[in-house]
């Protein structure tokens, strides 16, 4: 009996160090007001949520979330992560960029084996 809970113990521990790995937390500050799936984001830090990847689209969806609450919801655009060009920096780091003209701001990290990139319109 003391063996099968040892057992039961120590599975569901690694069960869940597995499931707290895959939910990485992935913050980014956003410096100006922008658009995100519609909604306009002020300036702050936000975490995003990576959601399904959308069928036959090399797209995912993220959430970006404000104080435990959804504050808005876009599209992603998935690339490999090797070899991503433009878009480099650590695996683990959240870049986000003001593009050329200033229209845009890109928001890019890796996901698993995908580079993600969101861009958000800026609000002028």
């Amino acid at each position: 009996m003391t063996r099968l809970f040892l057992a039961w113990l120590t599975l569901s521990t690694l069960v869940g160090s597995i499931a707290a790995a895959q939910d990485v937390a992935r913050k980014a500050t956003i410096s100006e007001p922008v658009l995100a799936g519609g909604s306009s984001l002020a300036p702050g830090t936000y975490e995003i949520r990576v959601g399904l990847p959308i069928e036959g689209a090399a797209q995912r969806s993220v959430e970006f979330v404000k104080d435990g609450m959804v504050v808005a919801r876009e599209i992603a655009e998935v690339l490999p992560a090797a070899g991503s060009v433009g878009t480099s920096g650590a695996a683990s780091r959240v870049r986000v960029e003001r593009l050329k003209e200033g229209d845009y701001v890109r928001v890019s990290f890796v996901d698993g084996a995908d580079r993600l990139l969101i861009y958000l319109p800026t609000r002028k």
